[in-house]
C-alpha cells in the first residue's frame, strides 16, 4: 500500500462516508508515451495505474459505476458536481505510440 492509499482511506473514514452511498467514476490510464526498448514485454504506466486504482477501490469496498480506462487517446471530461453527470469526449489520437505516418496506414509503431 502506498502512502496516498492510506491517506485516502483515513480521509473517507474521518468523513464518515458509507462506501455504498458513493458513486465512483474512473477515467484515464491511456498509453500515450513510448515505453523504450523491451516495452512490448512489460505493462505500460497507464495499464499499471488502472490496475492499481481498480484494486484499491475494490479493496476499500467501492463499486465503479462508470469508467473509460486505457486506450491510446486522451479524454476531455466535464463533470457536473451537482448531479454527478459526466460528459466525455475522446481527443484525436495523438499518442507517440501511433505516429501520424503509421496512423494513415493503420499500423502501430
Amino acid at each position: 500500500m502506498r502512502w496516498c492509499d492510506l491517506l485516502e482511506r483515513q480521509a473517507w473514514d474521518r468523513l464518515g462516508a458509507h462506501r455504498s452511498e458513493v458513486q465512483v467514476k474512473l477515467f484515464g490510464g491511456a498509453d500515450v508515451l513510448l515505453g523504450g526498448p523491451g516495452a512490448a514485454d512489460r505493462p505500460t504506466v497507464g495499464s499499471l495505474n488502472c490496475d492499481s486504482a481498480l484494486a484499491v477501490l475494490s479493496a476499500e469496498g467501492f463499486q465503479v459505476t462508470a469508467s473509460s480506462l486505457r486506450g491510446t487517446t486522451g479524454l476531455n471530461i466535464h463533470f457536473d458536481t451537482g448531479n454527478g453527470e459526466v460528459q466525455l469526449r475522446r481527443l484525436k489520437d495523438c499518442s507517440l505510440l501511433n505516429p501520424p505516418h503509421n496512423r494513415a496506414k493503420g499500423r502501430r509503431a
